[in-house]
Order: structure tokens, then C-alpha cells, then sequence
């Protein structure tokens, strides 16, 4: 039975990637869309992939975090807001080239970070997005609540993407690295 139900599990996660796969291929594959059309929409596939609701593709410049595209609930976050890069979680992210995945915030050694001091996101996925050999700013996905699903837990393989108006897309890309384990089993 407990064999049938794993059997069952890997194949729905199986459909779920290769759904999501698809629907990247289609958003890719839509030449009237803008570069940030585009994004966003790959942004909102992520977002749901991941069950968590705020998505943002960054640059990050000196000590600036500026949001280039993002996918947010009732509009908390705009276009081209800027905060403290020492306020977010992805100054974790740049401090390593891995993925860095934090289900709970609060029971993690972060807990005192500004942006969980200033924002309570329990839930952080994010990766460093590269243009041209550089670090351009980051790939990340974030949530207020504990995430309670680590079946769909991220891989290093599945963060890629290209920021717009920054560099043509076969220059940008995320550097994948094995996820730290801080998904719990």
C-alpha cells in the first residue's frame, strides 16, 4: 500500500514538472509578448509550481535591491522598488552560488534577519541570476506562511532565467548548484 501511494506521488510530481515545462515552452514560444511579459509569466508558473505567491527576479547593484519583474498578491510589490540589499534574504543567496531553500524561517539559524525582522516571509527560495560572467541579481520565490509541502522541494535545475532589458537571454543565466538541505524530509 505505503509502495502504491509513493508510486502514485513520484508520478504526480513527474506530470507537475513536466506541466510546467510545457507551459514554459508556450510562454517561450510567444514572440507578440514583451521580454517582461514573458518573465512575469514564467515568474506566475514558478509561483504556482512552488505554491508560494511572491515571485521576483532582481538586480542588484552595489548595495541596492531593485525589483526588475515580480508577481505579488494585491499588487504588495511593484516594478522597479528598490530596498536595501542587506533587507532581503537574497543577500543569503549572493553569499554562495547554490540555491538556497528555507522552509521555515523562524526555526532556522536566519531567524534574525532584517527582511524576516521587517517582512515575516517564513518561506525563501532563491538562486543568483548571471548576464555576461556577472552576478546580475537573483531568482527568488517567498511566502508569509510555512511551507508544508517539501515534496515539490526546488533542485538547482529548476531555477533558470533571464532578466529583461539587461542582457539578450542566451547571456543570463542561473548557476545551479545543489540545494543546501534546508528542506525538511
Amino acid at each position: 500500500m505505503r509502495r502504491d501511494r509513493q508510486r502514485e506521488h513520484q508520478q504526480w510530481r513527474l506530470q507537475r514538472q513536466q506541466d510546467a515545462l510545457r507551459a514554459l515552452n508556450e510562454i517561450a514560444a510567444l514572440p507578440q509578448h514583451k521580454s517582461q511579459e514573458q518573465l512575469r509569466q514564467a515568474l506566475q508558473l514558478g509561483a504556482r509550481f512552488y505554491q508560494l505567491p511572491l515571485a521576483i527576479i532582481s538586480q542588484i547593484d552595489g548595495e541596492e535591491y531593485r525589483v526588475q519583474v515580480q508577481v505579488s498578491p494585491h499588487g504588495s510589490l511593484q516594478d522597479g522598488q528598490s530596498f536595501v540589499l542587506g533587507d532581503t534574504y537574497c543577500s543569503l543567496t549572493l553569499q554562495s552560488d547554490e540555491v538556497l531553500a528555507i522552509e521555515h524561517m523562524a526555526q532556522s539559524p536566519h531567524a534574525g534577519h532584517p527582511c524576516y525582522q521587517q517582512f515575516a516571509l517564513e518561506t525563501y527560495i532563491g538562486i543568483a541570476i548571471w548576464v555576461g560572467g556577472r552576478r546580475f541579481g537573483t531568482l527568488n520565490f517567498s511566502a508569509a506562511h510555512v511551507r508544508e509541502h517539501p515534496s515539490t522541494r526546488p533542485t538547482a535545475s529548476s531555477s533558470a532565467c533571464s532578466p529583461a532589458g539587461s542582457a539578450p537571454p542566451s547571456n543570463a543565466s542561473a548557476r545551479p548548484r545543489p540545494a543546501r538541505p534546508c528542506w525538511s524530509a
